[in-house]
């Protein structure tokens, strides 16, 4: 009797698909977990200065120092897979992510949008610095 429940295998182009979808999405999920630690890192900061607590202030600038190398090794990734693709080495993530079309998952689409939030906070946490450290400045004799 004929098993008439035979699944095909996925083919090259499908495996190699998943396996870029899963790549793209690790590195999203990266940038997205090293962004939130920078605006962690931020408002520690902030805290430390209201303090005046200069330790706590030299512990956060060294701990955004640490995840601003860490977050330039993380986007070497999704460099390597860009130019597997045959693409340039200068391509943004979430440009990656759009390049795949219909290809890419629900999960990729939302993990993409959670990466441009989390880029979009930090901006306000790196102005809210900015100006902090602008007035703490110039109040300095």
């Amino acid at each position: 009797m004929p098993n008439d429940s035979v699944t095909e295998s996925p083919s090259e182009t499908q495996l190699q698909q998943r396996w870029l979808t899963q790549q793209l999405l690790d590195a999203v999920y990266t940038e997205r977990r090293l962004l939130h630690d920078l605006g962690r890192l931020m408002r520690q900061q902030r805290a430390a200065i209201a303090a005046d607590d200069y330790e706590a202030l030299d512990d956060a600038t060294f701990g955004i120092q640490r995840v601003l190398q860490t977050l330039g090794e993380a986007n070497r990734r999704p460099r390597i897979i860009n130019l597997r693709l045959g693409g340039s080495e200068n391509v943004p993530l979430t440009d990656l992510v759009e390049s795949l079309g219909m290809a890419a998952t629900p999960e990729l689409l939302a993990a993409r949008d959670d990466l441009r939030e989390a880029a979009r906070l930090l901006e306000d946490e790196v102005r809210t610095n900015r100006a902090l450290l602008s007035d703490a400045l110039a109040i300095e004799p």
